[in-house]
């Protein structure tokens, strides 16, 4: 259950609209100007939008919690109440992320990538903390969602204080947003949406299209190898992302030669990084999941073809980023779609 709760509330991120990935490229250009009025002006259009997106996310995730007993009874079985609540859960805890996503954007924008990655640490411990407790007294995954929910919300509350502490001069207001730069930034934004629906498509989609047809067993034994596989992913779009910011700048310099050489080696580091980690899933992943989740998850062919499959993808997220710095990621974003179709 606790696998199809985040594979249907991963679809309610579309809503989004690629637009929360475009806060840092404009705070880092803005602040290479030393332009504060430019700066507000951004964060407030791109903050009066995102504002609306998570209102958005929490509508559907309540329209999701009431429809699921009426679609999904016979796939859920005795797990469809449960289900309810976790997906309620976890979409309210998207909407604040969505609502407030711009203070971590602000946050890389001024590349204080140290504040920003310490921040995400301390809250997953925090929300480690919280699940190890909610274990303990078994309120099950019920417990866990909403222990998430909370941990998620003191994570944000956390990243608003300190985005105004070290941006001088922010000023997110209402009278700053322009409609001019609300659909610039959305026009940027809608190549990151497009990408983000590939990788939708590939994870959340075929997730749900499992449990409705396969069934919640057939799911956790694919969610196990997948979820392996999305770490190594999520640990290289971390240590990509820093390359939006840092490629919005080096554009403003008009020196090819400098940026060249930085995509390069963005391109080496994304081969670098991901090839060790997909080798080991791809000999010892078997092994690995019977370690961790015991025998009867223990697929090692399974784990092999999904490793082998995203490599490339992973391996250029780099690439991609960079692109995405230099506002050029629409052509590669509408392959990642087609190819995920």
């Amino acid at each position: 259950m606790w696998d199809f709760g985040w594979a249907l509330v991963s679809h309610f991120k579309l809503v989004q609209a690629g637009l929360s990935g475009s806060v840092n490229k404009y705070v880092a250009n803005a602040r290479l100007r030393n332009d504060t009025r430019e700066l507000n002006c951004s964060l407030s259009s791109v903050a009066f939008v995102l504002r609306g997106m998570g209102v958005i996310i929490f509508l559907l995730t309540l329209i999701s919690t009431a429809l699921i007993p009426w679609l999904l009874r016979e796939s859920l079985g005795t797990w469809t109440d449960e289900a309810g609540w976790i997906v309620f859960f976890l979409g309210l805890s998207l909407a604040i992320q969505t609502s407030s996503s711009i203070y971590g954007g602000i946050l890389t924008g001024c590349h204080r990538w140290d504040i920003h990655n310490g921040i995400h640490a301390l809250t997953y411990l925090f929300i480690l903390g919280l699940m190890i407790t909610s274990l303990s007294f078994d309120w099950g995954l019920i417990g866990l969602a909403a222990v998430n929910l909370g941990g998620e919300a003191l994570g944000r509350i956390a990243r608003m204080i300190t985005a105004y502490r070290i941006c001088d001069g922010l000023e997110i207001q209402r009278r700053h947003a322009t409609k001019k730069r609300i659909l610039s930034m959305l026009k940027f934004g809608g190549k990151m949406f497009i990408q983000t629906s590939s990788q939708t498509i590939l994870t959340a989609t075929s997730s749900l299209l499992i449990l409705t047809y396969l069934g919640p067993v057939a799911l956790s034994i694919y969610a196990r190898p997948a979820s392996l596989v999305r770490h190594v992913s999520k640990f290289i779009q971390k240590l990509a992302f820093v390359y939006v910011p840092s490629a919005s700048s080096l554009s403003t310099e008009n020196n090819p030669t400098k940026l060249r050489n930085f995509a390069i080696d963005g391109a080496q580091l994304g081969v670098l990084l991901s090839l060790p980690p997909i080798i080991y899933l791809t000999i010892f992943g078997g092994d690995t999941l019977g370690l961790w989740m015991g025998s009867d998850f223990e697929n090692p062919d399974l784990t092999r073809v999904i490793a082998l499959v995203y490599l490339m993808s992973i391996a250029n997220t780099p690439l991609y980023y960079i692109l995405a710095g230099l506002d050029q990621h629409g052509p590669i974003s509408i392959w990642l779609l087609i190819s995920a179709i």
